[in-house]
């Protein structure tokens, strides 16, 4: 599953590079069709495609974070000075690539690529928190919890640790993550095409908007649904644990530039 999500984010940005003017336009269109119809799918889309990295880039950029948490002008430079810098000038980048020399076959290329990603990922997400003052990386962590959800159990083990998690929940969080993955995975990748394929021969523009407005409507329902049935699975106490985690609500307008900056990074 990761090495296919790393291939669809990465995948998109080659493909984009080679549209042309027209096309790139229809995919706008589509784009803000998408939005008007599921206002929360780039949030949807930034949790399914995105590295933690990625995600914290995204939501720091949003002018709801950035006043919420007191960010400074000074740290938002040195935030989007991190996001541009080239990954060979990370050290952890460098280091890899020196220590396994170029690759020989396929195989070996894609294997480097990925890590490359994960690693570049990985010094992002730790160098903006570096930036961030101890009471802002608390509350930008709160965001956080709120923009990602439950799922999250699944995959942070401190914070299953700080819900106390037994572990038949976990095998239930689980359960059903796996049983939304079954509906989700195939309507991901169909959504992927409407939005970035070109028309067909004979197809109109409304005929594919109207597609990718059924596509999007789908996601998000399935999303919301999974967010309310995972949290069938926490006790009372666990509940309000995870209400108080997440802090005061914040509500993040997410506009369809999100949505474009997502598929076309």
């Amino acid at each position: 599953m990761r090495a296919s999500l790393l291939q669809a984010t990465t995948g998109c940005r080659s493909i984009l590079t080679g549209i042309k003017t027209s096309s790139l336009s229809v995919i706008v269109m589509l784009a803000v069709n998408a939005y008007s119809s599921s206002p929360e799918l780039p949030l949807q889309l930034l949790d399914r495609y995105g590295l933690e990295g990625k995600k914290a880039f995204a939501v720091l950029s949003k002018a709801e974070v950035q006043h919420d948490i007191s960010l400074s002008s000074n740290q938002l430079t040195r935030i989007k000075a991190i996001r541009n810098l080239d990954a060979k000038a990370m050290p952890a980048v460098s280091n890899f690539l020196k220590k396994t020399g170029p690759a020989t076959n396929v195989s070996q290329r894609l294997q480097r690529s990925e890590e490359v990603i994960k690693l570049a990922d990985n010094f992002q997400l730790e160098s903006y928190y570096a930036v961030l003052a101890s009471s802002q990386s608390n509350r930008f962590q709160e965001i956080m919890l709120q923009v990602c959800g439950l799922k999250m159990v699944s995959s942070n083990q401190k914070l299953a640790r700080t819900l106390d998690i037994a572990d038949s929940q976990f095998k239930k969080f689980k359960d059903i993550l796996a049983r939304y993955d079954i509906e989700l995975d195939p309507l991901y990748h169909r959504f992927q095409r409407q939005t970035i394929a070109g028309l067909s021969p004979g197809e109109s523009l409304e005929s594919r908007s109207s597609q990718v407005r059924a596509s999007a409507d789908s996601i998000c329902a399935i999303e919301r649904k999974r967010e309310v049935e995972l949290g069938t699975v926490l006790s009372n106490a666990q509940q309000e644990e995870w209400r108080r985690l997440k802090g005061v609500s914040l509500q993040i307008h997410w506009d369809y530039d999100d949505f474009m900056d997502l598929i076309s990074s």
